[in-house]
């Protein structure tokens, strides 16, 4: 049972690694347009936070300052059904002027 237990754990954990690099790559893609990025993903954007449900777990991502000029970045993060957060990562693109 413990073996079934962590082999169901261990693929939670390589869907969510999967999902929030999906995430990130989708943002990045679409220039930190949320709106844009949740509609490719299937998901929904508030003008905050982005979330997408996937069936292991929930996906979400928030933009953040990144601290640099003409440089933009978001924190994308999994969380199982618990709340409990999986994983997270950090994602930036280059923003306003000429790119």
């Amino acid at each position: 049972m413990l073996a079934d237990s962590q082999s169901k754990s261990t693929g939670h954990q390589d869907s969510a690694i999967l999902e929030v690099q999906k995430a990130a790559e989708t943002i990045k893609y679409c220039g930190g347009d949320m709106g844009k990025a949740a509609e490719m993903l299937g998901g929904q954007y508030n003008e905050r936070l982005l979330q997408v449900s996937s069936d292991d777990c929930i996906i979400y991502a928030e933009k953040q300052d990144s601290g640099v000029a003409l440089m933009s970045s978001a924190r994308v993060w999994a969380e199982d059904e618990n709340g409990q957060e999986l994983l997270s990562v950090s994602v930036a693109w280059q923003s306003g002027g000429a790119q």
